[in-house]
């Protein structure tokens, strides 16, 4: 595998591995799972991941004392869609787009629920 070199201050240096070849899915899933974190934590939101490969959420978020449970999609393939148990549990989908740019999509069970109990 070839490697670049990157000098950082006073003579220290890293190595960074050059991809092999295109990304299998699950390599696909991890990187945006992590992407999505580091959008998380950029805007405020202190982040927990799932550390075992099943689950309804991938992620776990507090901002401002709300929880809030995702499940990462990638925008670059088609994603399927939030299962019924996921929107029964209240999870949202967070896409992740090409560049890294994320969105918070909505759930329609939350949304009406909200809008019902509102008054």
């Amino acid at each position: 595998m070839k490697s670049e070199q990157f000098q950082l201050d006073e003579g220290q240096s890293w190595t960074r591995a050059k991809p092999m070849g295109p990304l299998t899915t699950q390599a696909m899933g991890t990187s945006a799972e992590l992407i999505a974190c580091a959008w998380l934590l950029l805007h405020g939101y202190e982040v927990f991941r799932n550390v075992c490969s099943s689950g309804l959420i991938d992620v776990m978020a507090i901002k401002d004392r709300e929880i809030f449970q995702f499940d990462v999609k990638t925008a670059l393939t088609s994603s399927p869609p939030l299962t019924i148990d996921q929107y029964k549990a209240g999870i949202l989908p967070l896409y992740v787009r090409a560049g890294g740019n994320c969105e918070i999509g909505t759930s329609p069970l939350t949304r009406n629920y909200k809008a019902r109990n509102r008054a």
